[in-house]
């Protein structure tokens, strides 16, 4: 089925500044998906796998971008669920994200219930659960699409990161989002977290020339 696209969207796609579709596409393809699909990344309840990470781009209509364009797309057999945090957000928007993202990505074994599966106890999730239950869906994607407001102060834990190229500092505070609460281990030559090839900058300057 066509993606609809709405004017937002449609300006993000004509701008050069942004990501053309096929570099969305393979930041999807060769990025989330593969992480995703990892046997050691996201949980597993009723056939149905469940993951919630995020990208740290470096400027925040990159991040604007990606989240609409996510939005837009359909993917088989698979619920996509886009989300975009940034410090530019007013405040009541930006609150209501926070309270939705911390609440979501608080992974701390409670009352028998592990850190895993604590997410399944979200009433939004459960939604999710029950949609993809009711269509035979068996991925449920959660992504935030965020910046470095993610690195500091934010005690979230998701299942996956990927990083835009920043400073060594700068990636490694958004990589200690990862298990954050849990106290997993990475199976030997394993990998929960990716990073781009290049600068986002720097890839739509090469997708212009």
């Amino acid at each position: 089925t066509p993606a609809v696209y709405t004017e937002t969207q449609l300006k993000y796609k004509r701008n050069a500044k942004f990501l053309k579709d096929e570099q969305c596409w393979e930041i999807f393809n060769k990025a989330i998906q593969p992480l995703h699909n990892l046997p050691h990344v996201g949980v597993e309840r009723d056939g149905i796998k469940l993951s919630s990470g995020f990208i740290r781009f470096t400027h925040i209509k990159t991040a604007q971008h990606y989240a609409a364009w996510l939005n837009a797309q359909q993917v088989e057999d698979t619920l996509i669920i886009p989300f975009c945090y940034h410090s530019k957000m007013i405040s009541a928007e930006r609150r209501a994200v926070e309270d939705v993202l911390v609440t979501l990505n608080t992974r701390k074994a409670k009352n028998g219930v592990s850190g895993d599966d604590a997410i399944f106890q979200h009433d939004l999730v459960q939604k999710l659960m029950a949609i993809a239950r009711q269509h035979g869906i068996r991925n449920i994607q959660l992504i935030l699409c965020t910046t470095n407001i993610i690195e500091v102060g934010r005690d979230h834990d998701y299942d996956y990161a990927i990083l835009e190229p920043s400073s060594t500092r700068s990636m490694v505070q958004a990589a200690g989002r990862v298990w954050r609460h849990r106290n997993k281990l990475l199976p030997e030559g394993m990998y929960n977290s990716m990073i781009l090839s290049g600068p986002v900058k720097y890839l739509t300057r090469c997708e212009s020339n």
